[in-house]
């Protein structure tokens, strides 16, 4: 591995990422995994694991390479996912890793589909007080 490049491991698939490439969507998470203020980048930390389905994974790797990800192509839809929920996800991974470029790219393809994107969950909360 060479000194500019890191690794992202999803389950057990390995994503190469160049210090370039990380460096192309500013202010993302993997960016400062590696790069910034985190202490695995500090330690000189090149790779990271991650709980996360590859094949967004993957389309994460291709957005900070520099191609366009979106529409999804549908060979690249897991199994178990729709499109619309696959673009979804990514959308939902791209916030979460700071992905604000991806994101951006994202939610004008969702908009220009006439589709709300990430739906607003509606959650109740009760609050208990106890007064002694």
């Amino acid at each position: 591995m060479s000194v500019d490049e890191y690794t992202i491991i999803a389950d057990q698939d390995r994503f190469v990422i160049t210090k370039d490439q990380l460096l192309s969507d500013p202010g993302n998470y993997f960016a400062t995994y590696f790069l910034g203020d985190f202490e695995e980048a500090k330690s000189g930390a090149k790779e990271l694991i991650l709980h996360k389905e590859p094949l967004i994974i993957r389309l994460i790797q291709a957005h900070l390479r520099g191609y366009d990800v979106i529409p999804i192509p549908d060979s690249i839809v897991p199994s178990y996912m729709t499109k619309d929920g696959a673009t979804q996800n990514l959308l939902k991974d791209a916030q979460y890793f700071g992905l604000t470029m991806l994101e951006d790219k994202i939610i004008a393809h969702l908009e220009s589909q006439e589709v709300d994107p990430l739906p607003k969950a509606t959650r109740s909360y009760k609050l208990a007080v106890s007064w002694e």
